[in-house]
């Protein structure tokens, strides 16, 4: 029960920080949807950023006057047909973007991780400061989003709130397993004296390895954690490393979470068989806006209906196109977002839910008829291929070359299914995608990547890389990553 203690003490450094009321809003308040309270949120959202932000100043007036005392559905509807606001719509007007208060002379300073960590926690406490989070990605110009203190611990309780959804809580031990130079991780590193008081440790890596795996490992069976937190292509090395080296696992977190890339059927099935007594669940989020959706039921995810509201929009592809409003946060406001992510939302009478998440619209690959291969297609195709081999295949990567070529790199659990394997993929590729491209298929022991770019399971030889947030933006960082890319 020493958890309780822990929780206890940080429900006092919340308060002391003067965050613990948005830790309560985000954390504790009820994500099932309601039309009539989801109306309210936007229509507050909408007012206060149409009087108060130079940015949006008038742009929701005729809507919000043509829409008193329609009903939710015509409001809802009505409600699509405002802009929609894109990522590079954000990366052109920059600071412009902020409500008027912190466009003034006199803003409040920003916030920096330099010097001591009494120093940042004072910094922190102040009730005004602006922070600056780097995002980016292969679709859209780099992005800084700017957040006060509002904004900025609403998103990091986001996380914490899917981990409740899990069973954790404010008090219970997390081990945060990510790749050095991203999201800010090293200077929250520069945290874990405080592990035993705040139950979070942060372990960092260059590379999977087996080296970093039995680091991993040793972190999971001293400090026993209760959840630990990982991207779904580094969890899934992991498992394997544990399982061809034989490492000793003794502590398997009650709750893993995944989060940030496409979750294949492969990768749980063998994360799974790894840690048996673990709960996976997968979420949905942004860098910018926090995590706003998590897994309830396998490929279900439950959209924080509190945090956030999610409409379908049909790309000119015909793709179910999310635009995500962000509630509440009025400093940058995010109304209309679009992010350039493919699902398909769904209200249901206990909540509203995402399914069938695809990644960036961009997320595909090219057959020669010009038909476009999601991940998805992939996912069954893996799924296929599995049934009657033990689940054998554990990991893929699948990358397009003109339209003309596709290779299949796959990792396998048993290597003495590899000629069974490549009959079962070559048959179903040439049934499914045609006789008019060249296949390959190619196994290896790991696919390595550099996880300081996001890992897509699909790519296409003349994609732009898509840099993981809080590389975009550091100029520090870009350099070390393009010098070691040049090496």
């Amino acid at each position: 029960m020493f958890w309780r203690i822990r929780k206890f003490f940080l429900v006092l450094f919340l308060r002391f920080l003067g965050v613990y009321n948005i830790y309560q809003e985000v954390c504790e308040g009820s994500s099932d949807y309601d039309a009539s309270t989801m109306r309210k949120h936007l229509v507050s959202l909408l007012t206060h950023c149409n009087e108060h932000n130079s940015f949006t100043h008038g742009t929701f007036s005729e809507f919000l006057n043509k829409t008193k005392g329609t009903s939710d559905e015509d409001f809802f509807e009505e409600y699509k047909t405002l802009p929609i606001l894109t990522k590079d719509d954000c990366a052109k007007a920059g600071k412009s973007m902020l409500e008027d208060k912190y466009c003034s002379d006199d803003k409040p300073d920003q916030l920096q991780f330099s010097g001591s960590p009494l120093h940042i926690i004072k910094q922190i406490r102040k009730q005004d400061f602006l922070f600056i989070m780097p995002t980016g990605g292969s679709t859209s110009l780099p992005l800084s989003v700017w957040m006060n203190k509002e904004h900025a611990f609403s998103m990091l309780f986001t996380f914490f709130r899917c981990w409740r959804e899990m069973g954790w809580d404010l008090g219970k031990k997390i081990t945060v397993f990510y790749p050095k130079d991203t999201y800010n991780i090293d200077e929250m590193a520069r945290m874990n004296f405080l592990s035993s008081f705040t139950g979070i440790h942060i372990e960092l890596f260059d590379a999977i390895t087996p080296e970093t795996v039995a680091k991993l490992v040793e972190n999971l069976n001293t400090f026993k954690p209760d959840l630990l937190l990982v991207f779904p292509s580094p969890m899934n090395l992991v498992a394997h490393y544990i399982q061809s080296k034989n490492m000793n696992l003794q502590h398997q977190p009650p709750y893993i979470n995944v989060s940030g890339e496409t979750f294949f059927d492969c990768q749980r099935n063998n994360i799974q068989n790894v840690f048996p007594k673990s709960i996976i669940h997968d979420s949905y989020g942004s860098v910018e806006l926090g995590e706003i959706a998590h897994e309830t039921e396998p490929k279900k995810l439950k959209i924080f209906s509190h945090i956030a509201y999610i409409e379908n929009h049909a790309n000119e592809d015909g793709d179910q196109e999310m635009i995500i409003t962000r509630l509440h946060l009025t400093d940058f406001p995010f109304i209309r977002y679009k992010m350039r992510d493919i699902g398909t939302v769904h209200i249901e009478s206990n909540g509203a839910y995402v399914t069938q998440i695809e990644g960036k619209d961009s997320n595909y690959i090219l057959s020669a008829d010009h038909k476009r291969l999601r991940p998805s297609f992939f996912n069954t195709m893996v799924n296929v291929l599995n049934e009657g081999c033990n689940d054998t295949i554990i990991e893929v990567k699948v990358i397009e070359k003109d339209q003309t070529h596709i290779s299949v790199h796959l990792v396998l659990s048993d290597n003495t299914q590899e000629e069974r394997i490549r009959e079962k993929a070559l048959k179903y590729l040439q049934e499914n995608i045609g006789e008019n491209m060249s296949y390959q298929i190619e196994f290896y022991d790991c696919i390595e990547h550099d996880y300081r770019r996001k890992y897509r399971v699909i790519e296409r030889c003349s994609e732009e890389i898509e840099y993981a947030g809080g590389i975009v933006g550091d100029s520090d960082k870009m350099e070390r990553l393009h010098l070691q890319a040049t090496q």
